[in-house]
């Protein structure tokens, strides 16, 4: 199993902060998948390491980021992180929102989930143990039916985070190394043809 840290949610609000800034969402995205030191992060993001330190810095304080201290080489300690806390926005809090902050919340979790994807795909390896499952369905819904969409998808993510729980509690006790897996769920209202909203 690789090194989990003990996650937590945070505020819808406090999650909102971090991620306003393009290069803490960014580095948020990394961590949400690897551990990874301020340098490679940066090279990553192509921006300087101490523009990288100091949102590392400020993820930390706000307890989005855990570190650890790696080897020390010529007496200098490099410093890894992971992502630790995860944003949940509530529909209330949704609600709230200004137009561009919907847009910058809901691109944050699509680059997440494409990271993901894009790491899946460029393993190569991944299809050997395991067939992924993936689907695709094009709807058209009544309002009706888009609220059972949202209650289908909202009961299979409770569904899935249980799974992962007890999963987690039984690799605890049998010291399995377990299977590394990630699960993204997406409904959008989809644009027209004319790519006007629908």
């Amino acid at each position: 199993m690789s090194e989990d840290p003990d996650r937590h949610e945070t505020s819808g609000r406090g999650f909102l902060e971090a991620v306003r800034h393009p290069i803490r969402s960014r580095v948020i995205v990394i961590l949400e998948h690897e551990w990874a030191s301020a340098a490679a992060i940066a090279a990553e993001l192509g921006e300087p390491t101490r523009t990288v330190r100091y949102h590392l810095r400020f993820l930390r304080e706000r307890g989005f980021v855990s570190v650890r201290r790696a080897e020390a080489r010529r007496n200098v300690h490099e410093y890894s992180f992971a992502g630790t806390a995860f944003g949940y926005v509530d529909d209330e809090l949704y609600a709230t929102l200004t137009p561009a902050e919907r847009r910058l919340l809901t691109n944050h979790y699509l680059r997440v989930i494409s990271r993901g994807v894009n790491r899946f795909v460029g393993s190569g390896t991944t299809y050997d143990r395991h067939f992924p499952l993936t689907a695709r369905v094009s709807l058209a819904l009544d309002e009706r039916g888009w609220g059972e969409l949202i209650e289908i998808c909202s009961s299979a993510l409770e569904q899935i985070v249980a799974v992962k729980r007890e999963a987690r509690q039984r690799l605890l006790g049998n010291g399995e190394d377990g299977i590394d897996a990630e699960v993204g769920l997406l409904a959008f209202e989809a644009p027209r043809e004319d790519g006007s909203p629908s």
